[in-house]
């Protein structure tokens, strides 16, 4: 509804700012008190609490006291005083009307909160005086990158450089509005600001596989005619009328595959640059005595093909080689720094599990390759001086899946996506494709038959990997692995231990023992011998199997056959916070439930869901009324999704000997 309630509890008075600082200066009060009487202290505390209320403020000038009650304290030794200097006058009691006392106790309140009001201007003049006292004029527009000092998230007392972030506006003279990478927005003093510089060093040759650069389109070359013998590239599982239709209507298509790179008819590539940046021109990058020949033949290649032409531009950007594992090279341009000032087209970009899902449930699939995409799309012509490159000399549509249930949908899909290339001009590297398969390598995954399962080779590379000494080796190695993650139960929980190398900003080698041996052992073999998942069948009900533990929670999305057996779909598994791993334990299980919805929303919505867990008493805290705040939350939350929860053991139970066995103590 849009509610947020803030709440202050005892010894966390996070959300009020008074409040810390309030009990800061008690704390420092009352230290010296219980140094001199440790036994009595508490008798004390009315007395220190009188001394602060009637001490001034030095922001407002005035006592706490009198903006409260108007008027300035009397304590013990003022009521003193005045007995002394005016005799018993001075104890007379106030007999002035109520109505009276009241006009002159508004009159008091007012004059004390507009003296306040005074001094607190006049002080904050004099802060912000001393704090822009000796200024470093800097000028950023909205849109500039920069890096902020603020205080890191896990000690308040030590501040690092965080970034980069983008400047939103400016407030005043001396601060900014900044975008913090969160998404927030933090007011910023420009002495706390830097101008972020991308860092980008010399580069003259990359090795094929290396992922840093992302995927690195080559030269393209004019490729043969088109290849007649289809047989070598269509699957085995065709009858010889399958082959013969399929054959029948490739061979229709003939000029698709044959013709060279070429500009195709759906638009043009057009580069929006950043609001007032100013393009630097990168380092440049010498050529190699052995690779200028290729350079040069690749170069005129392109002139051929009418993909580049001759630029007088001002900002040019490098060549880089990438050393191909047969020793041949291709050239390609280093255009990061162009990135870095351009403003990200938003693409939304469908979920690669979705896309699993979905193509694994098909009977038939093809693949095409177009020919070198990247080239086949025109660059606007107002942008073609913004992507000059020089040389030593002087100078995204990728694979298409095609998936159907039966055998006549394939062909009526496939002759679609393959007259829709055809009229808007695209080229397709046929040697690359794939047609008529039972199953198929997508996108890291085998997918095909209602099943999807992590790509052999991938798989073959992790079993091939050694332990890491560096955390940048073990950053690299969980990232190969996370990507497979919903293959391996309670993934999260076997991986806590090499998680927990890469902590802290200093880099080198490892600490490596006995629990992180046994976690890297036991991630490769969970690799090496996962199993095929299945794809959704949205005619069947859902189950998830939700499990925590001292360290992560994870959750098993299934299905049950027609005899009733378990048809795994997902895992995903969460590690637990250091906040976290103090909640009890029917919280654990609550968020785990939770936390297995939001994951595998996208399927559960609209569906009825069984969710079976072995905490038996987290059944009725959910059903019923829990007293909890938390599991109140949670049970509001969980109110989108229509379920019911059954005790008893899961699928993740299956795998508990395993994981106590990288617990520690």
């Amino acid at each position: 509804m849009g509610s947020s309630p803030r709440f202050s509890t005892p010894l966390h008075p996070e959300s009020n700012g008074l409040v810390e600082r309030f009990n800061q200066t008690l704390k420092k009060m009352l230290h010296h008190v219980i140094l001199e009487e440790p036994r009595s202290w508490h008798t004390k505390i009315p007395f220190v609490l009188w001394a602060y209320r009637e001490v001034p403020n030095s922001t407002t000038g005035v006592a706490p006291f009198q903006l409260l009650y108007g008027r300035k304290p009397e304590g013990p030794l003022s009521i003193l005083k005045n007995t002394w200097m005016a005799g018993p006058e001075g104890l007379q009691l106030d007999t002035t009307p109520v109505t009276l006392y009241m006009e002159k106790l508004k009159t008091q309140l007012e004059d004390a909160a507009e003296k306040a009001k005074l001094i607190s201007t006049i002080q904050q003049e004099k802060m912000a005086h001393h704090y822009n006292l000796r200024p470093t004029k800097k000028i950023f527009n909205p849109g500039d990158k920069v890096i902020v000092l603020i205080p890191d998230s896990k000690n308040k007392l030590l501040a690092r450089w965080q970034g980069p972030c983008t400047i939103e506006s400016r407030r005043n003279e001396h601060s900014f509005a900044v975008k913090m990478p969160d998404a927030s927005v933090r007011h910023v003093h420009q002495n706390k600001m830097r101008e972020f510089v991308a860092s980008s060093g010399s580069v003259n040759v990359i090795f094929e596989g290396e992922e840093e650069f992302g995927d690195v389109e080559s030269t393209p070359l004019i490729e043969d005619s088109f290849c007649q013998e289809i047989k070598s590239i269509t699957s085995s599982d065709l009858s010889a009328t399958q082959r013969n239709e399929l054959e029948t209507m490739l061979k229709e298509f003939e000029p698709l595959f044959s013709r060279s790179v070429q500009p195709v008819a759906i638009g043009e590539h057009v580069i929006e640059l950043l609001p007032n940046v100013t393009r630097q021109k990168p380092h440049s990058y010498s050529v190699p005595m052995s690779y200028r020949r290729e350079v040069d033949r690749q170069v005129k290649e392109l002139l051929h093909l009418d993909l580049i032409e001759p630029s007088n531009a001002d900002v040019t950007y490098p060549i880089v080689r990438v050393a191909k594992k047969d020793a041949s090279i291709r050239m390609c341009i280093d255009y990061r720094a162009l990135n870095a000032v351009t403003k990200v087209p938003n693409y939304p970009m469908k979920d690669t599990q979705e896309l699993s899902f979905t193509a694994g449930m098909a009977q038939w699939l093809s693949c095409l390759d177009l020919l070198k995409g990247y080239y086949q799309i025109k660059m606007y012509d107002e942008n073609r001086v913004l992507t000059a490159f020089s040389t030593h000399n002087g100078a995204y549509i990728d694979d298409i899946i095609v998936y159907s249930k039966t055998w006549d949908e394939h062909l009526i899909h496939l002759r679609n996506v393959l007259q829709e290339l055809e009229n808007a001009g695209f080229s397709v590297k046929l040697r690359k494709c794939t047609f008529a398969a039972k199953e198929l390598q997508f996108l890291g995954h085998k997918i095909g038959g209602g099943k999807h399962a992590p790509d052999e080779e991938k798989i073959a590379a992790i079993k091939r990997l050694e332990r890491p000494k560096t955390k940048k080796d073990v950053r690299s190695v969980l990232g190969l692995m996370g990507f497979y993650r919903s293959y391996i139960p309670n993934y999260a929980e076997f991986a806590t231990p090499l998680t927990e190398l890469t902590k802290g900003k200093k880099s080198g080698d490892v600490k490596w023992g006995k629990r992180e041996e046994e976690s890297f052992c036991g991630l490769k073999k969970a690799l090496c011998e996962a199993t095929a998942l299945n794809a959704p069948d949205f005619g069947k009900p859902f189950e998830i199997h939700a499990d925590a533990s001292d360290y992560a929670v994870g959750c098993c999305l299934t299905q049950k056959d027609e005899k009733g057996n378990y048809r795994p779909i997902a895992f995903v598994s969460q590690k637990f916070n250091k906040t976290q791993r103090n909640w009890a334990t029917v919280e654990k299980e609550a968020y785990a439930i939770l936390f297995g919805f939001k994951r595998f929303d996208k399927l559960l919505y609209w569906t009825t869901v069984e969710i079976v867990t072995d905490h038996n008493p987290l059944k009725y805290l959910i059903e019923k009324t829990p007293k909890s705040p938390k599991l109140t939350r949670y049970a509001l939350a969980s109110q989108r999704w229509s379920y019911k929860i059954t005790h008893r053991p899961g699928i993740l139970n299956q795998d508990a000997d395993a994981l106590s066995r990288l617990q520690t103590k």
